[in-house]
């Protein structure tokens, strides 16, 4: 289905599907990102997380500069993209943890709602040009991160071993 724009020229609902579980409808929408217009995945569960942390929709419109990607340096070869006032970071994400964030969605939400984290907020997830992204918010937000003579991405391991805990 086409969208279309709604008086202010902001694009509107493109389609809508029943999710199988709740019966509940879940609209498909478009949003700029920067100049581009993308569709967006579950839209009403990252609509819910932008108002709990008070991020307005259009938060990367005009906000955005794809032309500034650069390779993110882990092994999985991501594309990370700083907001223009840095306050929020754009990564590709592999089709392993695109499958996985499709299907833990309604479980983060939950969580970031009813407890207080340190996970990273995802405000939107989004494909654009045959890539799948996230974007999140930016803990050290500054003019840039070259202030900082150390900066650790703290995770899980890297060896891509399987954990398995007691029961």
């Amino acid at each position: 289905t086409v969208g279309r724009s709604n008086a202010r020229g902001r694009p509107g609902i493109v389609s809508a599907v029943e999710d199988l579980e709740t019966g509940q409808m879940e609209t498909k929408t478009k949003a700029m990102v920067g100049e581009n217009l993308v569709e967006t995945y579950s839209p009403q569960h990252f609509r819910q997380i932008r108002r709990l942390f008070h991020v307005p929709d259009d938060f990367l419109r005009q906000n955005v500069d794809f032309s500034t990607a650069s390779d993110f340096g882990g092994k999985g070869g991501s594309l990370l993209v700083y907001s223009k006032d840095r306050r929020y970071i754009l990564k590709t994400v592999t089709t392993a943890d695109q499958k996985t964030l499709l299907n833990l969605t309604e479980a983060y939400l939950d969580h970031m709602v009813k407890k207080d984290s340190m996970l990273a907020r995802i405000f939107l997830h989004f494909h654009l040009k045959g890539s799948n992204w996230i974007a999140m918010n930016n803990w050290i937000p500054g003019k840039s991160n070259n202030s900082f003579s150390i900066v650790y991405d703290l995770k899980g391991c890297d060896d891509d071993k399987k954990l398995v805990s007691d029961n």
